[in-house]
C-alpha cells in the first residue's frame, strides 16, 4: 500500500507505521501495561501537506535533545501533526512530524514535554538511508 501526497510516493511509510505499532504492542505486553494511541487521520494529513519552507537541514540541527514541544515548534515555523503517544510504566512518549518543502520532514519524540529524539527523512527514500537517528 503506497500513499501519494505532492505527487511523491511515501515508500515504507506503512512499513514503518506497521513496525512502530507492533514494537510498542510487544513492548506494553511484555511490560504487563502501556497504551498506544496513533493518529492515522493527522499522519495522512501530514502526507498531503505542501510544506513549510523552515523545515530544512539547518533548522534541523539547531533542534536539541531537552528543547520543549513549544521551542521545536517555533523553530520548524507551526504546530507538528500529533502521530503517536505512548504510555509504558508511567512514561509518556508522544511523537509529532513537520513536513518540509522539497521532500525534508523531521520526527520529533517527547518525554515529559521534552525532546528525547529526533529524525529527519527524505520522501520516497528507502528507509536504509534514512538519518542515523532512526536506524
Amino acid at each position: 500500500m503506497k500513499a501519494i501526497a505532492r505527487k511523491k510516493t511515501f515508500r515504507g511509510a506503512v512499513a514503518g507505521v506497521a513496525a512502530v505499532v507492533a514494537c510498542c504492542f510487544v513492548s506494553s505486553v511484555a511490560a504487563g501495561c502501556g497504551r498506544l494511541t496513533m493518529d492515522f487521520d493527522e499522519m495522512w494529513s501530514a502526507a498531503g501537506d505542501p510544506g513549510s519552507a523552515r523545515v530544512n537541514p539547518e533548522t534541523y540541527e539547531r533542534v536539541e535533545e531537552g528543547m520543549t514541544y513549544d521551542e521545536v515548534a517555533a523553530i520548524f515555523g507551526g504546530p507538528g501533526y500529533f502521530t503517536m503517544e505512548y504510555t509504558l510504566a508511567g512514561h509518556t512518549d508522544k511523537g509529532y512530524d513537520w513536513i518540509g518543502r522539497d521532500d525534508y520532514n523531521v520526527s520529533a519524540y517527547f518525554r515529559g514535554g521534552v525532546l528525547v529524539r529526533k529524525s529527519w527523512w527524505i520522501t520516497g527514500q528507502e528507509d536504509s538511508e534514512r538519518s542515523d537517528a532512526q536506524k
